[in-house]
């Protein structure tokens, strides 16, 4: 069976979900709205989006294959499931590429400010229901904090993608399809070494 999702790196797939249901059970709202802004909103209207620009002959998406166990039939035996991961997009022109990337950074930046705001909302209940005495308030407050920091880490990060990409603080390069140029946009990271920008935009972190 051949799944089409977003890109999603492995580890993250496996860690975040789990981390998320355990937060979310202890009372927790900006875990789960991180999953679900970062993870599957904002890499979903990305897709789309490239969809709408393919369909509009002035990019080219390129994927990934990613084969996974997921579940098990009836004996028992692993069953591999093939995913399709969206993992870069190439554009018709230079100047298309620099407005569509930056499109993509200002719907990035939007999603992380509100995640700040939810994680800030869960700052502020945790204090005003905060008591020394009770070790759980203790535990939901610092964790709350720990949330807020996270968020702005988050952001700091990508609005430092988005001054990039508005500089144009970035290298294009050239693919030939079909004898028709293409271009993409790739950047130096600290981690990653030269990456497609869009591959950073898509990402949830």
């Amino acid at each position: 069976m051949t799944q089409t999702t977003m890109f999603n790196p492995v580890l993250y797939r496996m860690i975040i979900p789990l981390v998320v249901i355990l937060l979310t059970m202890l009372g927790y709202k900006a875990p789960f709205f991180y999953a679900l802004a970062l993870f599957i909103v904002a890499p979903t209207v990305l897709a789309i989006l490239a969809n709408r620009w393919e369909q509009q002959d002035i990019a080219f998406r390129e994927t990934s294959l990613d084969i996974v166990y997921t579940q098990y039939n009836w004996i028992h035996v692993p069953v591999e499931d093939e995913r399709v991961y969206l993992s870069n997009i190439f554009f018709r022109q230079q100047s298309i590429l620099a407005q569509k990337l930056l499109m993509a950074a200002r719907i990035k930046t939007v999603v992380c400010a509100t995640v700040a705001l939810v994680a800030l909302y869960d700052s502020v209940t945790a204090w005003t229901q905060f008591n020394r005495q009770d070790p759980y308030s203790i535990a939901f407050f610092a964790g709350a904090i720990i949330w807020v920091a996270a968020a702005g880490w988050l952001n700091v990060r990508t609005l430092e993608l988005y001054q990039r990409i508005a500089r144009q603080d970035y290298q294009v390069k050239s693919i030939t399809i079909a004898e028709k140029p293409l271009y993409t946009a790739v950047m130096e990271t600290r981690t990653a070494g030269d990456e497609p920008v869009m591959a950073g935009l898509l990402r949830g972190y």
